[in-house]
């Protein structure tokens, strides 16, 4: 399985002033587990509980929130870094102060998956205290996807069955394979719904 790189979403939404953090998402637990077939299987499962869907280890948004992938390009040569936006549409009518269940701000990044690999994100340990608030409207966070290997075997040749590829000759990780991918909202502990766009991989620069 190839490690897919991504980087963290930030916020770019100034906190008004004097405002108050509305109501906290409630902390739910979730589990994802990735297989074959397509999209729905590897980054949306079943629960077990009725109809539910546990989807890249987001847990269940507030009424009236929605959210978008929106990338400066959908097909780009493998191993450039795309530019994008996570757009949340909050529609609720007042603002909306995200926790995860620990008390901490919610983590979140956009990776690359497909219909066998998984999006692999590594999230920081430190906890961050504040909640990431929703205000009422459009709140936009930066999203860079990243189209290469998370990390590298150093030397030209790796196991085929390891899941982490042999580096480049300059020592960097390789592009990933050519084709068809996902890039999809990811979290932990992250009350937003699942958010995927359609990214096609191309050989050259």
């Amino acid at each position: 399985m190839l490690v897919l790189a991504v980087l963290a979403l930030t916020a770019t939404v100034a906190a008004a002033c004097g405002s108050s953090p509305g109501p906290t998402a409630a902390p739910t637990s979730t589990t994802v587990v990735y297989g074959t077939g397509d999209l729905g299987s590897v980054y949306c499962t079943p629960t077990g509980t009725g109809s539910q869907k546990a989807c890249g280890g987001l847990v269940p948004a507030p009424a009236g929130v929605t959210d978008r992938i929106a990338l400066a390009r959908t097909t780009v040569p493998s191993g450039t870094v795309i530019h994008g936006t996570l757009v949340v549409e909050n529609r609720s009518g007042h603002q909306i102060a995200l926790l995860d269940p620990h008390g901490c701000q919610p983590s979140m990044a956009v990776a690359l998956t497909s219909a066998t690999l998984a999006p692999v994100v590594g999230f920081s340990a430190i906890c961050i205290g504040r909640p990431l608030v929703l205000y009422p409207g459009a709140t936009r966070f930066p999203a860079d996807v990243i189209t290469t290997a998370l990390g590298c075997i150093p030397g030209t040749t790796s196991d085929a069955s390891a899941s982490v590829p042999a580096c480049l000759p300059g020592g960097g990780p390789p592009p990933l394979a050519t084709g068809t991918y996902h890039a999809v909202l990811v979290g932990r502990g992250l009350a937003l719904p699942p958010a995927s766009i359609k990214v096609t991989l191309s050989a050259g620069k």
